[in-house]
């Protein structure tokens, strides 16, 4: 390459260089002028929320206004919705065809629900429509009524809120303050109007008083997702309906019965009830309020819901009938225990049961008091002389009689013993067979019962304790009205 040719090649070389270098620049000034575009929105951004954040809290400065409840913590006071000065402002449902300047969703929201009129005097009145659900500090209200400062509204079944009206709170507090408001305060208060014992004092409260308070707190709960679960079905025509009960269980291990809140189930086009406990209730609400949104936007059919994703639906299986108690001191001295004991069943008798329990041999034979041989506990006088003895106990289950109706197409009895655990049961506990189609069960069940040594724990449960025999029976839904079997077997769908 000549030198000609080698200089010509620089100059162009420099030539594509400084081009580059320009084009370069020109799109770093192009990256710059967006860049410095997009600052300038951000920050027009910025002001304009700033704005309307300063504009919403001088609102609330001055204007009456309602802040959401929420059971969280966190998203309570969240939401706000104003009641301009001389205006009527009225509540609605989202899906329906209303105009309502506060739209909310859900089954217990009904168009035209309510209206709080804001009064030239600063003043709150509140209207109900005829058949909406509205409560005022807890008590169902309707008609026309005053709505002060710090009361608590709350509209449907799920929507809580406490009202705030500036020019009533600087008049001044009442004696003792205004009252923190939050999710725990607005439950008890629901609670308290519908009879619940919730203000209580711990400290002078004896042990029956503290379990029943504790009841009512579990209540206090339950009770607005039962509210909210019967809107739901009503709404989506499933035919069930909820309701809190109290239930008497014997846990294993228990010598004494204890109370639980449960959901009664019932299925009101066969009658059949069902019986959930607490959590299995609330995961299922949490299921049901699912299901609404997607029939509510479209994204689900009722007609096609398989049943087993059918939150409302349940399997007919077994329900607890009730207990019979058998205390068990005779037997510490080696004597026979018998009767006819009732069954109770949410505190009410529910029939009763034949129970026997006698020492036996070691063979499971039994001891006839009449035989001249000696027999193997004739030298106890006393329960501790029993310890490191073998004792051998026949338990014959032999009858139950009064059973309720619609319970009878199969029924059992369950108990169990500490210290002697059936192996062919996975919870340990004995039962009888399965007795079908009868109020009047004939079980004539026996069970062989075998403490190889007799220990102090065991003289102690024979001296002061007690044996509960559980009573369970399958629905026959003949019986409770007609109709298939199990709970919301979508046979009725939305309109």
């Amino acid at each position: 390459m000549t030198e000609e040719e080698k200089e010509a090649m620089r100059v162009q070389m420099e030539k594509e260089m400084e081009e580059k270098m320009a084009e370069n620049m020109r799109m770093l000034e192009e990256m710059n002028k967006g860049w410095e575009e997009k600052l300038k929105e951000a920050q027009a951004k910025a002001v304009e929320e700033a704005e309307s954040s300063n504009t919403e809290s001088k609102r609330r400065e001055k204007e009456a206004h309602i802040l959401n409840i929420h059971e969280d913590p966190v998203l309570s006071r969240a939401i706000c919705y104003f009641f301009p000065p001389s205006q009527e402002t009225r509540f609605g449902n989202r899906n329906s065809s209303g105009d309502e300047e506060i739209r909310l969703g859900g089954p217990s929201i009904k168009p035209d629900h309510a209206m709080v009129t804001s009064r030239e005097d600063g003043g709150l009145t509140l209207t109900v429509r005829e058949g909406c659900k509205v409560l005022l500090n807890g008590n169902e209200v309707e008609g026309e009524l005053e709505m002060r400062h710090n009361d608590r509204l709350s509209l449907g079944t799920n929507y809580f809120f406490v009202v705030v009206n500036p020019p009533e709170e600087q008049k001044g507090a009442p004696e003792g303050g205004w009252p923190n408001v939050d999710w725990d305060f607005v439950q008890r208060e629901i609670a308290k109007a519908q009879g619940l014992n919730v203000d209580v004092d711990w400290s002078n409260m004896t042990e029956e008083e503290k379990r029943r308070a504790l009841l009512d707190e579990e209540l206090v709960h339950v009770m607005p997702r039962v509210s909210e679960a019967n809107s739901l079905s009503q709404e989506m025509q499933r035919g069930i309906s909820f309701q809190t009960m109290i239930e008497q269980m014997v846990g294993v291990g228990e010598q004494e019965p204890h109370s639980t809140v449960i959901v009664n189930v019932k299925n009101t086009l066969t009658g059949i009830d069902f019986f959930w406990d607490k959590q299995k209730f609330i995961n299922r609400v949490f299921l049901m309020r699912e299901m609404y949104e997607r029939v509510s936007d479209g994204s689900l059919d009722l007609s096609t819901l398989a049943q087993e994703d059918d939150p409302f639906w349940d399997p007919v299986d077994f329900s607890h009938l009730g207990y019979s108690t058998v205390f068990l001191k005779p037997l510490a001295y080696c004597m026979n225990v018998e009767d006819d004991y009732v069954i109770f069943n949410k505190t009410q008798h529910a029939g009763v049961m034949h129970v026997s329990i006698t020492p036996c041999r070691p063979d499971g034979t039994a001891i006839d008091e009449e035989d001249d041989a000696e027999g193997p506990y004739d030298d106890i006088d006393e329960p501790r002389q029993l310890v490191g003895r073998r004792l051998d106990l026949l338990v014959q289950i032999q009858y139950a009689r009064g059973l309720e109706t619609k319970f009878s197409k199969e029924v059992y009895v369950e108990f169990e013993l500490p210290k002697a655990r059936n192996a062919d049961s996975k919870d340990g506990k004995f039962s009888t067979p399965v007795s079908y189609g009868t109020i009047n069960p004939n079980f004539n069940f026996t069970q062989h019962i075998t403490w190889e040594s007799v220990d102090l724990d065991i003289v102690q449960f024979l001296e002061t304790g007690k044996a509960h025999f559980s009573l369970w029976g399958m629905q026959d839904d003949k019986k409770a009205g007609g109709g298939g079997g199990g709970l919301g077997l979508g046979v009725l769908g939305l309109p």
